[in-house]
């Protein structure tokens, strides 16, 4: 009989979610309520220019607590994996 796999990632995303989600919705309402866009300075070739964050909330959330996502994805299909194994 396989064990349930093994979820640190997974755990430590639960554990932190009150946080993420608090922040994540602050993102949101700073966005839709206060016209707010996340910038960043980068050099081109004529010079510094404020650009865009091209990164979803997600990805910001994630690299903020140290989240590793291609962890957090192999643990899911871990599970789903057990699961299959178990019907």
């Amino acid at each position: 009989m396989t064990e349930y796999p093994n979820t640190p990632t997974l755990d430590r995303i639960a554990e932190i979610a009150p946080l993420t989600q608090a922040a994540g919705e602050f993102i949101d309402w700073l966005r839709e309520n206060k016209g707010v866009n996340l910038m960043v300075w980068q050099e081109l070739e004529d010079g510094e220019h404020l650009l865009p964050l091209h990164q979803s909330i997600p990805q910001l959330l994630a690299e903020w607590k140290g989240i590793d996502v291609d962890e957090a994805d192999k643990e899911r299909r871990a599970i789903l994996e057990y699961l299959h194994s178990q019907a």
